[in-house]
């Protein structure tokens, strides 16, 4: 079901990016995608990792747990930069649009 989900997931969002890229800001766009793989991420690590057990970061590990924080804080700043960039494009963009009009 998770994979049915995601895959509408992306062919909306394939969708509405090309219906609307004329009004994309390709920076903006990019915060947006690297924000989507670090939440994806916290969410594979902490609910198919930890709760459904469905699959490790590393199969067979005598303790999963350093991995675990390694992959889970990766995926935390990952989702951390790419809202930032999403932010500072959007408030960028806006400001281009102030000083135009």
């Amino acid at each position: 079901m998770f994979h049915v989900v995601s895959t509408a997931l992306l062919v909306w969002g394939t969708y509405a990016l090309v219906r609307n890229r004329q009004q994309v800001v390709p920076r903006e766009a990019l915060g947006w995608i690297v924000l989507a793989a670090g939440a994806f991420n916290l969410y594979d690590g902490t609910i198919q990792h930890k709760i459904l057990r469905l699959h490790q970061v590393r199969e067979g590990a005598a303790n999963d747990t350093p991995y675990d924080v390694v992959f889970l804080t990766t995926a935390a700043v990952l989702a951390a930069i790419g809202g930032a960039l999403a932010i500072a494009a959007r408030r960028s963009e806006l400001s281009a649009r102030h000083r135009r009009s």
